[in-house]
């Protein structure tokens, strides 16, 4: 079985794509400009994770990053509400015209939006749940 290190960083780098993705969609579009501005918190915090862990030996892991304010950090970037801030910006963009092509569109982007910032928040949970578990 794998260690906790070597699965604590797979998570990790899987939120780092999930991370990636979202910037990449958010870039240079103001109106999702919560979303990117989520993903390069979440990308910071990964990489300041990802040094740490590549620095720290497998025995002491644990117990460190349980004690870590990056990993704190990510949970309480995933406890924000991305999701009805753009559903308030979208319904401002399209004032009266709620209905049509762009509205449907509109729609399915937060859909597809919303389920990678589940996505997103999941590999942040699990990457607490696998220090706790290992605790």
């Amino acid at each position: 079985m794998k260690s906790v290190k070597k699965r604590f960083r797979t998570t990790l780098a899987r939120l780092e794509d999930i991370a990636a993705e979202l910037r990449l969609l958010a870039e240079d579009v103001a109106i999702l400009a919560p979303v990117g501005e989520l993903a390069e918190s979440v990308l910071g915090a990964c990489e300041i994770l990802q040094r740490e862990a590549r620095q720290l030996h497998k025995a002491d892991f644990v117990e460190w990053m349980l004690d870590n304010e990056v990993l704190y950090r990510l949970d309480e970037l995933a406890d924000g509400d991305v999701i009805s801030l753009l559903e308030e910006r979208f319904a401002q963009a399209l004032g009266e015209a709620a209905d049509g092509q762009v509205a449907e569109m509109l729609r399915q982007l937060l859909g597809k939006l919303d389920k990678k910032l589940v996505l997103l928040h999941e590999n942040i949970q699990q990457l607490g749940g696998l220090l706790n578990e290992a605790q």
